[in-house]
């Protein structure tokens, strides 16, 4: 009787391993799909950004300048960003008075 016992429960622990197996499975495929669609999203966003000019500041201690697309020939337009203490530089550089 013991013997029976013992080969249910031995039995049954492996079915539930089994079945946990199957989840985990299952759990990757899905996460190996949200990864691959999170990637494909991460693309768009960042050429919806440089459509729309997004300035991308990667060192907050250098000055950054993205030039931006115009309507005519002899205008410039562009985005800049100075770290603090850069405005009067700026001034200076530019012309602004």
């Amino acid at each position: 009787m013991r013997v029976v016992l013992l080969a249910i429960v031995i039995v049954a622990f492996c079915f539930a391993q089994l079945a946990a197996i199957r989840r985990v499975q299952e759990a990757n495929v899905v996460s190996e799909r949200l990864m691959a669609e999170n990637a494909k999203l991460m693309a768009e966003n960042a050429e919806l950004r440089t459509e729309a000019g997004y300035l991308n500041i990667e060192d907050p201690n250098k000055v950054c300048v993205l030039q931006l697309p115009s309507l005519d020939d002899l205008t410039w337009r562009c985005k800049v960003y100075l770290p603090a203490g850069n405005w009067a530089f700026a001034r200076r550089e530019l012309g602004i008075v």
